[in-house]
């Protein structure tokens, strides 16, 4: 099992790709979108500079996200996905921002992801043909993979529901903007949790991991 400082590690890698997300789910602020869900880590290419990118799976699938900080000559994304981390295919194609010097976020749903463990990885390339890889992402995917809910116990307290009593579960809250305001981990055999902290009015981000599984969900406080 990964200790604490991994699981930790391993939880604030995928809150911005949750902010993609969340981008997602606003309809006003959706653009260069396809439906779907995923993360993967910062890399630079000649034509672009990227936050981020991360796959993560959901009852529906695999979504995949990134962000760009600036793009320069940037004609389109690939996003191709393996089952053994050496022979790719692509599953979609991103038309890119041209030049660019704000951020851009995009994201692709995966609805018929493979069973068992995947690999993802983000492929930019410029108008002039020349392109470049973002790192290679793994997650595992079960069809049967259930979330976790989250209730409110009053105007500031949540609750969280776990899909899972057999597992440990590490639970991690996030400001939208990335702060860590909680976090803990609870022993297997808990069905409930109460995060025992008074939260302040807004929006945030609350994150679970057990067994591998890496979810997220927004609520608003």
């Amino acid at each position: 099992m990964k200790n604490f400082n991994q699981i930790k590690k391993s939880i604030a890698n995928i809150v911005l790709a949750t902010f993609s997300i969340v981008f997602l789910c606003v309809a006003a602020q959706a653009q260069n979108y396809s439906t779907g869900e995923t993360t993967i880590t910062a890399a630079t290419a000649a034509g672009f500079a990227t936050l981020n990118v991360a796959v993560q799976t959901t009852e529906a699938g695999v979504f995949v996200t990134w962000a760009t900080t600036s793009e320069t000559n940037s004609n389109y994304f690939t996003i191709e996905r393996s089952s053994n981390g050496r022979d790719f295919t692509e599953i979609a194609r991103i038309n890119g921002a041209g030049t660019s010097t704000v951020t851009i976020n995009y994201g692709y749903a995966d609805k018929n992801p493979l069973n068992g463990i995947s690999y993802y990885r983000l492929k930019q390339t410029d108008f002039d043909g020349q392109y470049s890889y973002s790192s290679i992402e793994s997650l595992v995917f079960n069809g049967n993979t259930r979330t976790f809910n989250v209730s409110k116990l009053s105007p500031t307290k949540l609750a969280i529901h776990f899909p899972e009593t057999e597992a440990t579960n590490y639970v991690a809250v996030y400001t939208i903007i990335g702060e860590l305001v909680f976090e803990q981990t609870v022993p297997a055999g808990h069905k409930n949790f109460t995060i025992a902290k008074e939260l302040q009015t807004g929006y945030y981000i609350v994150c679970n991991e057990y067994n591998g599984n890496k979810q997220s969900k927004k609520v608003k406080i």
